[in-house]
């Protein structure tokens, strides 16, 4: 699947993933700070500064991690992920594209 397919497939589904209003609080929250942590360890690893890229990993860790306990509220699971390399670019895609595209068009509120 390419990321075209991949984003598409996404926002598809993701309405039926992110009902639950305690589950979009915690996006809400996380997913900036997932954000900022990849841009953190992004500079970190062009400037080479090792606590930086801790601090970024650590912040992008806590979000993913609040949000698969958010899911947890939610009636419909997301599909599982197709091994490290699926969950890697499906989480990228999901806090960079999908989440702030679903939170700004306002699909959250029906």
């Amino acid at each position: 699947m390419d990321l075209k397919q991949l984003l598409c497939w996404q926002w598809d589904g993701y309405r039926h993933t992110h009902q639950s209003r305690l589950n979009l609080a915690i996006h809400v929250l996380t997913v900036p700070v997932s954000i900022l942590g990849m841009v953190l360890a992004g500079y970190a690893m062009a400037t080479l500064s090792f606590q930086l890229l801790v601090v970024g990993l650590i912040a992008n860790a806590l979000a993913i991690g609040l949000q698969g306990l958010g899911h947890r509220f939610e009636r419909n699971a997301p599909p599982p992920f197709g091994g490290i390399g699926n969950a890697a670019v499906r989480i990228f895609c999901e806090q960079c594209v999908t989440f702030p595209r679903f939170l700004l068009s306002g699909s959250w509120r029906s």
